[in-house]
């Protein structure tokens, strides 16, 4: 509703909403055993990608981009929150480098590795979003180490064919080309990545297969920091360490 300065703080102010939060939906819904009609996810990325346009127009970065930050609106289709880490496009050279900030599931690769920020990042987080969606997971495990290695020093994700193949070609080069490893390669605005989703709004994309087992106490500190420094090219130190997955954003 707001934003202003106050005695050297920066800040927001957003609308009150009673509405659930995306990964509440999800939840209700019993993923990852079934998925949500491909109406309503166009729906809800539509609408979220929508809001990101109107950020990006206006530099803003949101930088933390994850389903419980997006409300589900029966009227709006999804309403983008928490801005506590947003950033103005033309301040990355303020940001230090090397320094990370937001959640590890959802971070793009230049994210992760400390680099310059702009609205593609956003592009490969929606994109994680939506894959694990209409998927019903995400392409990795909740491991440091395989998180920076897939996103990282992998050329492309798994196919989420692979993981339910009734996702129709198509709608699987939509998710591929938004979590490209190189921005470049990526949706160049969030408004060309809602045109090519909206294709595949009567989409039939089944129900996902069961997941795989995971240990979520396979979690090495030191070895994901060397991870970092060899991907990034920069020192362990400078790199920063990682917070244990699953925590969350910083508030």
């Amino acid at each position: 509703y707001d934003s202003g300065e106050e005695h050297g703080v920066f800040y927001f102010t957003m609308e009150v909403i009673h509405e659930p939060t995306l990964f509440q939906v999800m939840v209700d819904e019993g993923y990852p055993a079934t998925t949500l009609p491909m109406s309503k996810i166009c729906d809800v990325i539509g609408g979220t990608l929508e809001a990101l346009d109107f950020c990006h127009q206006r530099k803003v970065l949101h930088r933390d981009l994850k389903p419980s930050n997006i409300f589900v609106s029966e009227k709006r289709g999804a309403v983008l929150a928490d801005f506590g880490l947003a950033q103005l496009s033309d301040m990355n050279k303020l940001t230090a480098q090397g320094a990370f900030l937001g959640t590890e599931l959802y971070a793009s690769p230049e994210q992760l590795m400390g680099e310059e920020l702009d609205g593609r990042s956003a592009i490969y987080q929606i994109g994680l979003i939506l894959y694990e969606l209409v998927a019903g997971r995400l392409p990795f495990p909740n491991v440091w180490t395989t998180i920076l290695h897939m996103k990282c020093e992998q050329t492309s994700l798994r196919s989420p064919r692979d993981i339910n193949p009734a996702i129709p070609p198509e709608l699987e080069a939509v998710l591929l080309k938004s979590v490209a490893r190189k921005p470049e390669d990526r949706y160049a605005t969030a408004h060309d990545m809602k045109i090519a989703l909206d294709a595949h709004r009567h989409t039939n994309i089944g129900v996902p297969s069961a997941p795989p087992r995971m240990d979520p106490n396979n979690l090495d500190i030191e070895e994901s920091v060397k991870t970092v420094a060899a991907v990034s090219g920069k020192d362990p130190v400078t790199a920063g360490t990682p917070r244990t997955p699953g925590a969350g954003a910083a508030t």
